[in-house]
C-alpha cells in the first residue's frame, strides 16, 4: 500500500470500489446474522458506509437508505440532491429517490412515508420482512406501526459492520491520520507570545482543506488546559510557558485521525511540566501496550486510571475511529459490564489527561491491531522539551 495523501493510478493505494463493495458486503452478512431481511439507515456514518454516499449538513436527519436482502442499496435524498447523487454516484444503478423529509414531517405524512417504504419493500420481493432500523423516533416507531411493518432497532448490526476495517479502511485511516502530521508541524512553528489559538487552528485548516479533509482541531493553551477546554475558535493568546493541547480531530475520504500532542510555547520546561507530562505518556502506553487480539476492553480500561464518577469520562478514554470519530469498541469503566474482545484489524485511539493546577497534559494515539499486537499510525513526534527525549 501506499502511504501517500491521495489515489494515483499509478501506485496501489486505496481501492475505492473494492472498499465499496466489502463494506456493503460485510453489513449484509452481519444483517443476516442478526436476522433481519432488510435495513433501513438514518445515521450519516452507516449510509455511507453502505452506500458510499454523503451529503450535506442540511439534509441530515432527513436521508435514508434501504439495504433489501441481497440487492442494492436504496437511497432517497431531498430535494436536488437526489438528481446529484445521479450523476456522482453510477454505482448505485439509479436506485435514488426523492425522500420525504421526516425530520419536518408531520404524523400524517410520515404516515404515508411508511406505506410507500412498504411498497418498495414488496416490489423489492420482500414479503413482510423484519426491518432493521438504526434511529428510531417516536414518530418513525408511530408510522412503521400504522403500515404494518415489522421492524426492530439494529444500531448494533451496523456497529459490528464498522468496527472491523478492511485493507482499503485502514489505508484510509493511515491517509487520514498522516495528514494531521503537516498540521501538528505548522502549529508548532507558530507557537510564540501573541499567537491566538484561533490563529492556530486557521493555519491548521487551511492544510486540511488543500486535501479536501473536514474537521477543525480543539486547542486548548495555558489556564485552558486544567480544566480542558474543549471549544473551537477561542482568542486567548498564547504566553511564555504555557502548554498548549492540540486534539487534531479531521475526517478524510470520510475516515478520521483522532490524536493529541502537548507543546510548550518557549524553551524551557518546568519540572513540573515534565512530570505531568511523564505521567501522562505512562498511563498512555500503559493501556497500548496490552493491545493484542484476545485482549478485552475492560483489561485495557483499568489501565487508564478513569474516575468512577464519570468526572474524566472521555479523558481516560480508548474507541474505535472509522466512518465515525468515536464508535465501538468503546473502552471505558463501563467495559466491565459488557466488554468487548479486541480483534485484529481495529483501529482504535486511546487518549489520557493529567492535570494539576492550572496545567493539563493531554495524549493520544491511533493505532492498528496486529495479528500479534499492535501498529502505531500516530507517528508526530512528542514535543521533546517535555518529554525529554
Amino acid at each position: 500500500m501506499s502511504f501517500g495523501l491521495e489515489t494515483q493510478d499509478w501506485t496501489a493505494s486505496v481501492d475505492m470500489p473494492r472498499m465499496r463493495t466489502e463494506r456493503k458486503e460485510r453489513a449484509r452478512k452481519l444483517m443476516k446474522k442478526h436476522g433481519y431481511d432488510a435495513l433501513l439507515l438514518y445515521d450519516a456514518a452507516n449510509i455511507r458506509y453502505v452506500s458510499s454516499t454523503v451529503a450535506g449538513i442540511s439534509a441530515q436527519g432527513s436521508r435514508f437508505c434501504l439495504l433489501p436482502g441481497d440487492k442494492d442499496p436504496i437511497v432517497w435524498e431531498i430535494g436536488c440532491d437526489a438528481e446529484r447523487e445521479l450523476q456522482c454516484a453510477p454505482w448505485l444503478n439509479g436506485r435514488v429517490h426523492h425522500a420525504i423529509p421526516l425530520k419536518y414531517a408531520p404524523l400524517v405524512v410520515a404516515k404515508e412515508w411508511a406505506r410507500d417504504l412498504k411498497g418498495v419493500l414488496k416490489d423489492e420481493g420482500l414479503k413482510d420482512p423484519l426491518v432493521g432500523v438504526d434511529g428510531l423516533t417516536p414518530k418513525m416507531t408511530q408510522a412503521l406501526e400504522s403500515a404494518g411493518i415489522r421492524f426492530a432497532d439494529a444500531g448494533n448490526v451496523m456497529l459490528e459492520a464498522r468496527m472491523i476495517k478492511t485493507q482499503d479502511e485502514i489505508e484510509c485511516c493511515r491517509q487520514s491520520i498522516a495528514l494531521a502530521e503537516p498540521c501538528f508541524d505548522v502549529a508548532q512553528r507558530m507557537m510564540r507570545p501573541g499567537v491566538r489559538e484561533r490563529d492556530i487552528q486557521a493555519e491548521m485548516s487551511l492544510i486540511m482543506n488543500r486535501y479536501g479533509a473536514e474537521g477543525l482541531a480543539v486547542i486548548a493553551s495555558g489556564d485552558h488546559t486544567n480544566p480542558y477546554w474543549r471549544r473551537t475558535l477561542n482568542d486567548r493568546a498564547l504566553r511564555p510557558g504555557d502548554l498548549v493541547i492540540i486534539d487534531r480531530i479531521h475526517l478524510l475520504n470520510g475516515y478520521p485521525s483522532d490524536y493529541v500532542r502537548t507543546f510548550l510555547v518557549g524553551d524551557r520546561a518546568t519540572a513540573k511540566q515534565r512530570e505531568l507530562h511523564k505521567a501522562c505518556y505512562d498511563y498512555l502506553y500503559s493501556a497500548i501496550d496490552i493491545v493484542k487480539p484476545g485482549v478485552t476492553s475492560v483489561e485495557i480500561a483499568e489501565k487508564l486510571h478513569e474516575a468512577a464518577d464519570y468526572s474524566e469520562f472521555t479523558l481516560q478514554f480508548g474507541h474505535g475511529i472509522g466512518l465515525a470519530v468515536h464508535e465501538p469498541p468503546y473502552i471505558t469503566l463501563m467495559s466491565k459490564h459488557d466488554p468487548e474482545v479486541i480483534e485484529a484489524n481495529m483501529v482504535l485511539a486511546i487518549e489520557t489527561f493529567v492535570g494539576e493546577g492550572k496545567q493539563g497534559v493531554r495524549l493520544e494515539e491511533n493505532l492498528l491491531v496486529t495479528e500479534t499486537g499492535y501498529e502505531i499510525l500516530s507517528l508526530y513526534p512528542y514535543d521533546s522539551k517535555l518529554s525529554g527525549d
